[in-house]
């Protein structure tokens, strides 16, 4: 068994490998160790060292960012998604994406058995992504990634190096956890994981699911109640400052390059609500796209760009992620004589994942990211063909479609 640490490839399927291939800096360091490992425990392991905890000090000292090591643990055992200055971006059963607060750096912790059956390799890996041009697509890295580079790599070297050592002090122990929630009980077998190791018992949708697509959110059975939902934390959404409304030919062309080195986008549409049986329905009024960085808002009428909009909606290579597609395809066709290709129905995703209960996107975001997504009624019902949308529409709007992306992406982005 190879016990250096070493520079590798990124897996095929590692969450990191999104921004390899859409022109960011990547690196990949891999050790082994000889003993099984769950993903768990190595990110409890990795953010717990004495090495590590200078880093989370200097964090708190100096970006008032601070946080514990049973804050580490909660993140490992997928009951948080925030970690002093990291959220995570993306999350599956062996795998685990964090986001930095400047939306610049990704870091990426990944676990999988060796060949031999006994030890369990360890990946951590980090992402830079380039300063935005003027267009909000592609830029320059910055002088202070070229000087840090160096520093960069033996800095990785050592925080995986002291992530090894701390799980090789701990084999035969039992790794510490939080206290587990009512609806997941504990059992001391888990057929999914080492015996050595104590797991939870994994919820209907985990059962059901390839571990890549496992979600991070609480295990509701059933569909959440209003009161369950309510005691959930607060959905993190995007900004006014990333919602782009799609006017002009220039920032048509940059939203398309964007949505294009996304791959997958959330979409959704919004019609003007008509309050009597015989009124004529001609929506959509507003169509909005997401990526996991901005959203781009399109008003359908007659200055829109309609050459932009039937490009995305008939991409191959640009999958529009959303909830209730059905109910979009005919209005598309009717109005924009055009046909939504290449989507993603999420609640059929969840249908065939264990949840046999219909969700929708409030009720999704809670079962996926644990987290409360607010709608207020006065917006939904509001005049979605106004010549000007207020910044109330835009963030509803774009925020609808950002959702559904976030929990395709927690469920692994399954898509062929």
């Amino acid at each position: 068994m190879t016990t250096s640490i070493r520079p590798g490839e990124l897996p095929a399927h590692a969450l990191l490998a999104r921004y390899r291939d859409t022109g960011g800096f990547t690196d990949c360091w891999i050790a082994d160790l000889p003993r099984a490992a769950s993903h768990a425990e190595y990110v409890e392991a990795f953010y717990t060292t004495a090495l590590f905890g200078i880093e989370r000090r200097l964090l708190a000292w100096f970006a008032s960012k601070p946080s514990t090591a049973a804050d580490a643990r909660l993140l490992a055992d997928a009951r948080s998604d925030r970690f002093a200055a990291w959220t995570v971006e993306a999350r599956a059963a062996d795998q685990l994406l964090l986001c930095d607060f400047t939306r610049r750096t990704r870091s990426w912790l990944m676990v999988e058995p060796l060949p031999d059956g006994v030890g369990t390799r360890l990946y951590f890996g980090s992402a830079v992504v380039p300063r935005r041009d003027a267009t909000g697509v592609g830029g320059s890295m910055g002088m202070a990634f070229h000087a840090l580079s160096g520093f960069h790599a033996v800095y990785s070297r050592a925080l995986l190096g002291a992530a090894r050592t701390r799980l090789m002090k701990a084999r035969g122990e039992t790794p510490a956890s939080v206290p587990a929630m009512p609806d997941r009980p504990v059992s001391p077998v888990s057929p999914s994981t080492p015996t050595s190791t104590p797991t939870r018992v994994p919820d209907p949708m985990s059962a059901a699911t390839p571990n890549r697509h496992r979600r991070p959110g609480p295990a509701f059975r059933e569909r959440p109640t209003r009161e369950q939902i309510a005691a959930l934390p607060p959905f993190d959404p995007l900004p006014l400052e990333r919602i782009v409304v799609v006017e002009t030919a220039e920032q048509a062309d940059a939203a398309l390059r964007a949505m294009l080195q996304a791959r997958f986008v959330g979409f959704d549409t919004e019609s003007k609500p008509t309050f009597t049986r015989d009124a004529v329905r001609d929506g959509p009024h507003v169509i909005q796209f997401s990526t996991l960085d901005q959203a781009f808002i399109v008003q359908v009428n007659d200055r829109s760009p309609i050459a932009f909009l039937r490009e995305v909606l008939e991409s191959e290579a640009i999958v529009k992620v959303g909830f209730g597609l059905d109910s979009d395809r005919g209005p598309l066709e009717h109005k924009l004589h055009t046909r939504l290709r290449a989507s993603v129905e999420v609640s059929q995703v969840l249908r065939s994942l264990g949840h046999k209960q219909a969700l929708g996107a409030k009720a999704a975001v809670a079962v996926v990211l644990g987290r409360r997504m607010t709608k207020s009624k006065s917006v939904t019902t509001s005049n979605w063909g106004a010549a000007r949308l207020s910044p109330q529409q835009l963030l509803y709007a774009a925020n609808d479609a950002y959702a559904a992306l976030k929990v395709f992406e927690a469920m692994g982005s399954p898509y062929p």
